[in-house]
């Protein structure tokens, strides 16, 4: 009868595949067709004006049922909210499901949550984790902030934590590759194909174009097939991927390697404090001498 009906989101890999218009890669990737992970409805809200629905799906589910989310499906809903909106969710949760929440989301959101969260709130989760998680945790924090937690720690955990540490000595400084193609957003398309069959001659990383404003600071992002695929007249800001994953030039190698598996991207870009683009790393520099994460033999 011309309605339209939210019965779930789809917060697969294949799904995540999908919205960033590479759906065709799934079968590819995984040998066959991925079983989609569904968030029922009524955790999501929908606008009332669907012509501006892009963008605009959140999350609305009352305290007492965040339980009954998995803490991974959690962690990537969480990643697509609006820091207000994220932290009213997590603050919802209880001290376990937090902990278990906090070392799925990726680390850029991860290093939000923490700067956000009550001192005391974040003793008590740190509590529930054991001494490899908050490794991992710490990992993608300054030295100087997780310095301040570890001390805060009993000694016992504290020691075992600083041990993994220092196995984990490998940053993402010594994995960038400062060879990629970036463009401002205020072009189009077509001036963008233009330049990019020039200059993705000589650059290490072409699969991805990053959108940046003149101070460099990240915008967004386009999958080079994306760019292809879009109308010429086209603005670059108008059609990029607005929420980038990216680390940190002192992130440890561990959380991109986990970022890689995780979301099977073929580069992330590397960004100091200020969210200036400064490299991108490269997933076949990270498993050097490994089985590919994206390859399903």
């Amino acid at each position: 009868d011309g309605k339209l009906y939210l019965t779930q989101v789809d917060a697969s890999r294949a799904g995540l595949l999908r919205r960033m218009k590479l759906g065709f890669l799934n079968k590819w990737l995984y040998g066959k067709k991925e079983s989609p992970d569904l968030v029922p409805w009524n955790y999501v809200h929908v606008p009332a004006d669907l012509g501006r629905l892009k963008g605009q799906l959140r999350i609305n589910v009352q305290k007492e049922k965040l339980k009954d989310i998995h803490p991974a499906d959690l962690a990537d809903i969480l990643e697509e909210l609006g820091h207000e909106e994220r932290m009213e969710i997590f603050d919802g949760l209880d001290t376990e499901k937090a902990a278990d929440t906090l070392e799925e989301i990726e680390p850029r959101v991860q290093r939000q949550l923490i700067k956000s969260i009550r001192q005391e709130r974040i003793g008590e989760i740190f509590l529930t984790m054991t001494s490899a998680q908050l490794a991992d945790l710490f990992s993608i924090l300054p030295n100087e902030e997780s310095s301040k937690f570890i001390e805060k720690l009993d000694p016992d955990k504290a020691r075992k934590v600083r041990a993994i540490l220092s196995q984990r000595e490998e940053t993402v400084a010594s994995l960038v590759s400062r060879t990629f193609v970036a463009f401002p957003g205020d072009i189009t398309v077509s001036e963008a194909l233009e330049r990019y069959r020039i200059e993705a001659i000589d650059r290490a990383v072409i699969m991805y174009t990053y959108i940046i404003a003149e101070d460099n600071t990240l915008l967004g992002v386009l999958d080079v097939r994306e760019l292809i695929q879009a109308e010429p007249d086209e603005l670059l800001e108008d059609i990029m991927v607005k929420n980038v994953i990216s680390v940190e030039p002192d992130d440890a190698k561990d959380g991109v390697v986990a970022l890689f598996k995780k979301y099977l991207f073929r580069a992330v870009p590397v960004v100091d404090p200020q969210d200036r683009l400064i490299g991108v790393i490269r997933f076949k520099d990270v498993f050097i001498g490994q089985r590919s994460p994206v390859s399903n033999q």
